[in-house]
């Protein structure tokens, strides 16, 4: 039983540090085009698979035609593992999380919104700081590195309104981003 726990225990501090340094030394992007489609079906099917959670559904509503985005598909996976497991966490009574992806502006935006509380005012200056979490199981570091990320593609990750609950993440990338700082 101890063994278990040494076990659970060290496999958390290994992502703790992990989500550490990938904040505080993170990679340069190896861009490449990448199909907005495929990225983001990868990543709903990896979290319907092992979604221990039958109460969340996830829908797509993607554009029907969309030029390839040039990034690290890699990255924008985890930044969208990241939103929308923040997403599945923040409705525990279940819910749907939608993603959808269009281009507007010459920008591709891909949005996840999901059917939870929302985000209380009081905390929205605070949730792209380093460690700052309202979760118990959070380390806080999430958000900052897939806001990092987005950056380091020459794009922006902001929180924009979501009706009457929930919150929605938008992420606006240029269409070809080329050899973004």
């Amino acid at each position: 039983e101890f063994l278990a726990i040494i076990r659970e225990e060290s496999r958390r501090l290994n992502g703790l540090v992990t989500n550490f340094l990938d904040f505080a030394r993170p990679r340069a992007p190896e861009l490449r085009p990448t199909e907005v489609r495929a990225l983001i079906e990868s990543v709903l099917r990896l979290l319907a698979q092992t979604s221990y959670r039958g109460d969340v559904r996830f829908r797509m509503d993607l554009a029907p035609v969309m030029k390839n985005l040039r990034c690290d598909p890699e990255q924008m996976k985890q930044v969208l593992l990241n939103l929308v497991l923040n997403a599945m966490q923040a409705m525990p009574q279940g819910g749907e999380v939608v993603v959808d992806a269009a281009e507007e502006k010459g920008m591709l935006r891909i949005r996840v919104k999901d059917q939870g509380p929302g985000i209380p005012s009081g905390d929205v200056d605070s949730i792209y700081d380093p460690f700052f979490t309202t979760k118990d199981t959070g380390t806080g570091l999430g958000l900052p590195v897939a806001y990092q990320i987005v950056q380091q593609h020459g794009g922006e990750l902001t929180l924009e309104e979501n009706g009457p609950a929930g919150a929605c993440f938008a992420i606006r990338l240029p269409s070809s981003p080329g050899a973004a700082a």
